[in-house]
This record gives structure tokens, C-alpha cells and sequence, in this order.
């Protein structure tokens, strides 16, 4: 068996199921749909003991980044959000990443960059295959829309090793392995160009169902305003 037939027969994403009848997804910032969203993550985390209760609700890690959150947002026929990402647009050092893992190893994706904080979905939704799918190709429409270089995050090492082989990235490990509230996580990071090359070939099926997204995507604010704020680039008129 050649290199090439090894590679085909490997498990790898293929495209996902839709989502459930009458769901959608949209991306959000200053909405009563994002505080729902803020709640969700709240509460999934806390049950889940990712971070301490806080009397107002929120996480209070995520205190100072308010303002550069947006949220990624699946939701049901009900209009309840059964899902959501939190993701962040600027240079590396000004997001919660950048925060908890200041060292990088090299300074690969150059700024500006979007980072992927957070997922959360609630407990009884998560058997729904193609949730978790649909709130990824949110965070890379905003990426690619946005004209960020790159994303970043913070992951588990199983997490960098699920998304590299089956859904065919190539996240480098980009700073060392932190502690972080008992758990051990790496900072990841893969210039958007570099997905648009292996992607095709690793995944073609996802990699078609990924880039549907870029125009599919439902943004309920302008982020042209949060772009500019953020680090500088975009257009305001």
C-alpha cells in the first residue's frame, strides 16, 4: 500500500450532517441573543467545574475580555441557544491565550488572529451530531471574513490530536503545556493559509462543507466596527 492509499482509508471527516430541523446559527456580540449565550457557558461550566460560581453570573475570567467577544450560536426551533463558541479577534497577547500562555515558541500565526475560547452545548443536545461542527465552521467564517492571519486556542492534547487527524488541520503547538484551573492545555495555532492547503486534500468533503460557510454565515452585528477597534484594520464606511 502506497502512502497515498494509507492516507484514503484513514477515519477522517467527511461533511456533517445538518443540523436538526428548524435550527440555526448565527454570529453575535452585543445582542439578547449573546447574553443568552453568556449564560449557557456560565452554567455548562460551572456544572461541569471548569470555573467558580461568580454572583453575577458570568465567568469572571472572561471579565476583561468582554468587549472582544463574539459568540457563535446554535439555535433550536424553540429560539433557545443550545450552543455556543466564544471566540476573540487581535494580537496574541491581548487574548485570554495570550493571557495564560504568554511564551511562544515562535511567533507563528502573525497577528492579527482569532481565537477559539470556548464551547459549550447543552448536555441533552450534545448526541445531535453536526452541532459541534456547525459552531467550528462559525468560528472559520469569522477567521477568513474577518482577515485575521490565523487561529489560536487553548486545548487538551487529545483535542489538538482529534482536530489534526480527523478533521485534517495542522494546529502546531505554538507555547509549553500549562495548568490551567487542574487541567493541562496547550496553546495551538495554524495560520489560515496553511488550512486552505492540506485541508483539500486531507478532508475534501469537509473542507467543502467548511468553506460553504464563509457566505452562509449569519452575522447579526457589523463587525467591520469590532475589527477596526480591535487591532486596526477594516473599513467603517
Amino acid at each position: 500500500m502506497t502512502s497515498d492509499e494509507g492516507q484514503r482509508t484513514k477515519h477522517v471527516a467527511g461533511r456533517p450532517p445538518s443540523l436538526p430541523s428548524g435550527f440555526t446559527s448565527l454570529i453575535t456580540a452585543d445582542s439578547e441573543i449573546a447574553e443568552a449565550a453568556r449564560k449557557l457557558e456560565y452554567q455548562i461550566f460551572i456544572d461541569e467545574g471548569f470555573f467558580p460560581a461568580t454572583d453575577d453570573g458570568r465567568i469572571a475570567e472572561y471579565g476583561p475580555y468582554e468587549s472582544q467577544s463574539i459568540f457563535h450560536v446554535v439555535i433550536s426551533s424553540e429560539n433557545e441557544v443550545i450552543g455556543v463558541v466564544r471566540s476573540l479577534l487581535g494580537d496574541y497577547a491581548t487574548l485570554p491565550v495570550g493571557h495564560h500562555a504568554p511564551e511562544r515558541w515562535d511567533g507563528f500565526p502573525t497577528e492579527p488572529v482569532c481565537e477559539y475560547a470556548s464551547l459549550a452545548i447543552r448536555p441533552d443536545m450534545r448526541k445531535h451530531l453536526g452541532i459541534a461542527e456547525e459552531l467550528y465552521r462559525s468560528v472559520f467564517a469569522l477567521a477568513w471574513r474577518s482577515g485575521v492571519s490565523g487561529l489560536v486556542a487553548l486545548v487538551d492534547p487529545w483535542l489538538q490530536q482529534l482536530l489534526n487527524e480527523y478533521y485534517g488541520c495542522q494546529f502546531d503547538q505554538v507555547g509549553p503545556e500549562i495548568d490551567l484551573h487542574g487541567f493541562a492545555v496547550r496553546p495551538i495555532g495554524v495560520p489560515l493559509v496553511t488550512l486552505e492547503q492540506v485541508m483539500p486534500v486531507r478532508v475534501p468533503q469537509f473542507w467543502a462543507w467548511l468553506v460553504e460557510g464563509i457566505e452562509q454565515a449569519e452575522i447579526v452585528i457589523d463587525l467591520r466596527d469590532r475589527i477596526s477597534t480591535t487591532f486596526g484594520t477594516g473599513s467603517t464606511g
